[in-house]
């Protein structure tokens, strides 16, 4: 009796399984689908969610990660994360040879933002000329603005409320004017046709245009204190 009601529930279950609406379906081929199909098989991926996905780890489990497997570097192998959260909602992102290329935000915070700029790491490295940076700088226009950001429904209306009063009233330069000042400085986002500012890069230019005028207030408090004995 326990034996045929065991063959019942276990044909019950492969029919679950490979019933087109099934929320859960295992394949002949050893892959897994969660989520109502779209196609008759899942691409080449061994576990393929379709549809909305959340997860929750609890603190006495493992966690959740997201693995590069097989990552070298200098001649060592590891099998690092791409995204590992961690307690506390922090997280380790990317991997040293596996780095996150492009992320869209509206606004970032973080205790330390860490610009790669390792000297053996460039290469046709040239001096930029003082009076060369500083007017690049007599050249730039600063302005005051209100960002518009595109706002979705699905935010509702407090955090859209939010997003558009944290936009108002900002200070920073026109993308269009500093591309003929600094063209470098410049990046056209090919699908969205936006253009976006690397202020990073202006800091060069800053410290190069400070030690010009320096020199200047030095060379003429030089000529104060001469006409003054």
């Amino acid at each position: 009796m326990a034996s045929k009601k065991i063959s019942t529930l276990l044909i019950f279950t492969a029919f679950l399984l490979n019933t087109a609406h099934a929320q859960f379906k295992v394949f002949s081929n050893n892959k897994v689908q969660i989520g109502p199909l779209w196609w008759t098989t899942p691409p080449n991926e061994q576990l393929f969610l379709n549809g909305g996905t959340y997860i929750n780890c609890y603190p006495a489990a493992a966690g959740l990660s997201i693995i590069n497997y097989n990552v070298s570097l200098s001649g060592t192998t590891y099998n690092d994360p791409s995204i590992m959260p961690q307690f506390g909602n922090s997280a380790w992102l990317g991997a040293p040879t596996k780095q996150f290329y492009r992320t869209y935000s509206n606004q970032f915070y973080a205790n330390q933002v860490l610009i790669t700029s390792d000297e053996n790491l460039k290469s046709n490295i040239t001096r930029i000329e003082s009076d060369s940076a500083i007017n690049k700088i007599l050249n730039l226009k600063a302005y005051t603005y209100d960002l518009n950001i595109v706002l979705t429904d699905s935010l509702g209306d407090y955090r859209n409320d939010f997003i558009k009063n944290e936009n108002k009233n900002q200070i920073g330069l026109m993308a269009q004017d500093l591309l003929q000042v600094v063209p470098q400085a410049v990046k056209l986002d090919e699908k969205t046709n936006i253009y976006s500012v690397n202020y990073i890069m202006l800091i060069p230019l800053l410290i190069e245009s400070i030690k010009q005028q320096q020199q200047k207030i030095n060379s003429l408090q030089q000529q104060i204190d001469a006409l003054k004995r």
